[in-house]
């Protein structure tokens, strides 16, 4: 019972308590941006960083005999949380997600680091500026800099046309998009007394608004029946 009370009040205790509470300022804004790695998930990986931070300084000295290299344990700190950070980031189409979450798993770990080593002023001064950063260049980002940043999208466009037109269809596409990813002609039969072909085309697009700039675009298009458009997730 002496030896729990003592711990409760031991230095290591405390680090451990100020690693769980710099890991939750970052976790808590991920957590409410839904992002994937959330408010436990930083937490864990704040305070992990911590134990094994602290394995190194107290696990392998002896007095003041150091036995082993301390700096060993915590140096794969930095390898394990790439393999944290990996499995949050994910590709849709084009577009790259979860790299700032990896991010914010990465500096997690490190003032986890910090805590852990008892530099509380690096941890808490790391922990305010990564909440700030993660907080206001949100805000920039989607203020002022999406005016002027071009966005890339995979869009699935579903064309049926009559066949005796599909080829001036084809050449309004080819002429129209550059990135075309992939294209499939299908004959569905006829239709009033019509043969009818279905044109299927997966194209990236790169525009400031990207879905509106291909909506424009295909209201130019002459010669079809009807016209299907979806962004396309995970191709």
């Amino acid at each position: 019972m002496n030896v729990m009370i003592a711990f409760f009040h031991s230095e290591t205790f405390i680090r451990l308590l100020f690693a769980m509470a710099f890991g939750f300022i970052i976790g808590i804004e991920r957590e409410l941006t839904n992002k994937s790695a959330g408010l436990r998930t930083h937490i864990l990986v704040c305070m992990g960083s911590a134990v094994y931070t602290l394995l190194s300084i107290q696990g392998f000295v002896s007095g003041d005999h150091i036995t082993r290299d301390p700096a060993r344990i915590a140096a794969q700190i930095v390898t394990g949380i790439g393999f944290i950070g990996g499995g949050v980031v994910l590709r849709h189409g084009v577009s790259i997600y979860g790299l700032t979450t990896a991010a914010s798993l990465w500096i997690t770990a490190s003032i986890g680091m910090a805590a852990g080593a008892g530099k509380y002023d690096i941890a808490f001064a790391s922990s305010l500026l990564s909440f700030l950063v993660l907080v206001l260049m949100r805000s920039l980002e989607r203020g002022i800099l999406s005016k002027f940043t071009l966005k890339s999208i995979r869009v699935e466009i579903n064309v049926l046309c009559t066949t005796d037109t599909c080829e001036l269809v084809q050449s309004w596409f080819n002429d129209e998009f550059k990135d075309i990813f992939e294209y499939k002609l299908n004959k569905i039969g006829k239709e009033n007394n019509e043969s009818m072909s279905q044109l299927r085309y997966i194209i990236d697009i790169y525009d400031r608004d990207p879905l509106n700039k291909t909506y424009k675009k295909l209201k130019g298009l002459d010669n079809i029946e009807e016209i299907t458009i979806k962004q396309v997730i995970g191709e």
